[in-house]
């Protein structure tokens, strides 16, 4: 309506806070996290061992794994540098990385295949392009690493959390939120602290483990499709009593 302020429902607490430095009003504000159903979202837990067999890699070897739109600003370069460094010193670390360029980023997509090119991994190093389901991808992977410098939500770090995978990420946007206690983060760019982290997952199934349990865990609670509803109907109901005096439970269907 004329003259009224517009809802407004970022997904995470750090956008709420980047729209807050913009001057939006804080009582039109509300956050509202996007969701994942874990009823359906492990489906593809039994498809391990045949998508690791498809991308050559062995079934003792750590696989490293980051799935991303090829952009500058999701640093993937650095991605590919941290697999360089720790195969340096441990035969067992293989890397694999998902996604392709948008258009208008094609330049950088051939950058990180030269790179990839270059590093000389032969098969220890896979790009497997764009996937139809991200699910497999995940459940094929022993550590789940996000360099992106900046996130809304970031759905890939969530997916990797649902499936039971730890997470090293830099603190890009809202990926510290959506990790919490479930995961390493890092200051974005700090690629020596990246390794570190990554390497004592590396090191450690057991920790690989306990991070995996309390991600899976962290979605349940945090992003539930239900709890989420029935924010996001609170908010509404709140809106048309401010606005009609009556509760949403008092209206009536429209007929015509």
């Amino acid at each position: 309506m004329p003259g009224r302020t517009p809802l407004d429902v970022p997904q995470t607490e750090a956008r709420l806070r980047r729209r807050h430095r913009r001057g939006g009003p804080d009582n039109r504000q509300h956050v509202v996290r996007l969701v994942l159903d874990l009823s359906t979202f492990w489906s593809n837990s039994t498809t391990r061992d045949a998508t690791r067999r498809a991308w050559g890699f062995e079934p003792n070897e750590v696989v490293i794994g980051t799935a991303s739109a090829l952009r500058p600003i999701k640093r993937i370069h650095e991605f590919i540098e941290l697999i360089v460094r720790l195969s340096r010193t441990d035969d067992l670390v293989v890397g694999v990385l998902a996604g392709d360029a948008v258009p208008g980023d094609e330049p950088y997509r051939d950058e990180l295949l030269r790179q990839i090119e270059n590093a000389g991994l032969g098969r220890r190093f896979r790009w497997i392009g764009n996937l139809d389901e991200v699910e497999p991808f995940h459940h094929a992977t022993d550590v789940f690493v996000s360099t992106s410098e900046y996130e809304t939500f970031g759905n890939s770090v969530c997916e990797a959390m649902a499936c039971g995978k730890p997470v090293a990420a830099y603190a890009g946007g809202s990926v510290p939120e959506v990790i919490g206690d479930a995961g390493r983060v890092v200051p974005i760019g700090d690629l020596d602290a990246l390794a570190v982290i990554v390497q004592e997952m590396i090191e450690s199934p057991s920790l690989r483990e306990t991070l995996g349990t309390q991600g899976r865990l962290r979605v349940a609670e945090a992003f539930n499709p239900a709890q989420s509803l029935a924010q996001l109907r609170g908010i509404y109901d709140s809106l048309l009593t401010n606005s009609y005096g009556r509760a949403s439970t008092d209206l009536r269907p429209v007929e015509y």
